[in-house]
């Protein structure tokens, strides 16, 4: 009872914040703030290397026993550097407020709000607190940078750079020269990446919308190159979704109703779903799972109990389930190795973007990283219209994966920047009847 008291605390709360929002169907900032994008751009980019590139890591233990490694001291002046940027950004105009808070911005900047709330509970105070100023610098920086006319290239560039990034630092990792896990020790298990998965399944997603908007010949040679490192980086719940999302993909675009998309999903998911109840309840369909290991090179049971995640979720859950505002932003899950010593094997974050919110704020991060999916969606009827099927695609493969994977809802990520981009991009100036026509066909 008391679990459902907080439950509907933090919803009611998110439900006033819907309503004291101004609906803003459109925005036209996509010229404002041209200077400077340059820098922007460049502090993404160096934050990104940093942070994928693992040359010097130290665990929790480690940390406190010989203090901030190299690494660590370049993260911190990067961020440092990127709040100057920021508040730079805002003081000039060059991101007018206004606009930054439109649409889902709206809901990235509440959760900067939370988040910072957390600090005074967090078991980690000066991590959460560096934490939530990189969110929030990184926040106004990536809007800067993509909110233009010629924001699909400058999306599409990004994910092209952090998929070579993640390919140099398995290669790296193969070689020894950087720390970090590999999976078996050979140069495939050196390419497993999660957020790699993600990031190859959004290049396969927008390179099936070139082809089938664009000239096919142009782009269609990417596909095999895109899904021979989607099986390298080896995420089989990216590889899943993915299919679902071009699904949607395809339906929207050639039929142009959300119905026959969800019809599709349904009969998709009612064949899948019972796979996957059987696999986990012992009764497993060998010609399924048996394929699957070989295509992702992993043991049944890695499948079947989803990699451990299961475990790790339930101890979650058991050991948190007591407070429902969380544990600051970013601290338990920094040290969640030590506090949680019962566990088969050491996880190094919750593998789950929603798990990481309830950990950072409780119930009510959660409800609001939900809010900003539905805000999302909210945003795709008002993008080019052909560019709606994208969005879609786009948004469900991100939430899906989002169960398996931090992505949004815990410490910045190359995901979540891809997210604040679409939650920026320049949108149609259509009539305030229109949008709400097609937001109610949306919800019916």
């Amino acid at each position: 009872m008391t679990q459902f008291l907080y439950v509907l605390a933090a919803v009611s709360i998110t439900a006033c914040l819907l309503v004291l929002k101004r609906m803003q169907p459109y925005s036209d900032w996509a010229e404002a703030g041209s200077r400077g994008r340059t820098i922007s751009w460049a502090i993404l980019l160096v934050y990104l290397a940093v942070n994928i590139l693992n040359i010097q890591t130290r665990d929790i233990t480690a940390l406190v026993a010989s203090g901030l490694s190299a690494q660590n001291k370049i993260q911190i002046a990067i961020v440092l550097f990127a709040c100057a940027w920021a508040a730079t950004l805002c003081l000039t105009r060059r991101v007018p407020l206004k606009t930054l808070f439109d649409g889902p911005g709206y809901w990235i900047f509440w959760l900067v709000v939370v988040y910072s709330f957390s600090t005074i509970w967090s078991t980690w105070p000066s991590l959460t607190v560096f934490r939530v100023t990189e969110l929030a610098a990184l926040w106004i920086i990536s809007s800067h940078v993509f909110a233009r006319i010629d924001w699909f290239e400058r999306v599409e560039t990004f994910l092209w750079i952090s998929l070579g990034i993640y390919f140099i630092h398995g290669c790296l990792l193969a070689l020894g020269l950087v720390e970090g896990d590999s999976s078996d020790g050979s140069w495939i298990g050196s390419m497993r990446s999660n957020t790699g998965s993600l990031i190859a399944g959004l290049m396969i997603l927008w390179t099936v919308y070139r082809c089938v908007t664009d000239d096919r010949r142009s782009h269609i040679w990417k596909l095999p190159v895109l899904t021979l490192v989607l099986l390298l980086f080896g995420s089989l719940a990216t590889s899943i979704s993915l299919l679902l999302s071009i699904m949607v993909l395809l339906t929207l675009h050639t039929k142009g109703t959300l119905r026959i998309a969800l019809i599709a999903t349904t009969l998709a998911a009612v064949l899948t779903i019972p796979n996957v109840l059987l696999a986990f309840h012992g009764q497993v369909i060998e010609p399924l799972v048996g394929g699957m290991s070989q295509a992702f090179a992993k043991p049944t049971q890695h499948i079947t109990g989803m990699t451990g995640r299961l475990e790790l979720w339930t101890t979650i859950w058991e050991s948190t389930r007591n407070q429902p505002w969380g544990f600051g932003f970013a601290a338990l899950e920094r040290t969640f190795s030590v506090e949680n010593g019962t566990m088969s094997w050491t996880a190094g974050n919750a593998h789950n973007g929603f798990i990481s919110a309830w950990l950072g704020a409780g119930w009510l991060a959660v409800t609001l990283v939900i809010a900003l999916f539905g805000a999302l969606i909210n945003r795709s009827f008002v993008v080019d219209r052909s560019l709606f099927p994208l969005m879609i695609g786009s948004v469900a493969l991100v939430a899906v994966n989002n169960l398996s994977l931090p992505a949004v809802g815990g410490r910045v990520t190359i995901i979540l920047i891809f997210v604040i981009a679409l939650c920026h991009i320049p949108t149609c100036a259509r009539t305030e009847r229109q949008f709400a026509r097609r937001q109610k066909a949306f919800f019916l």
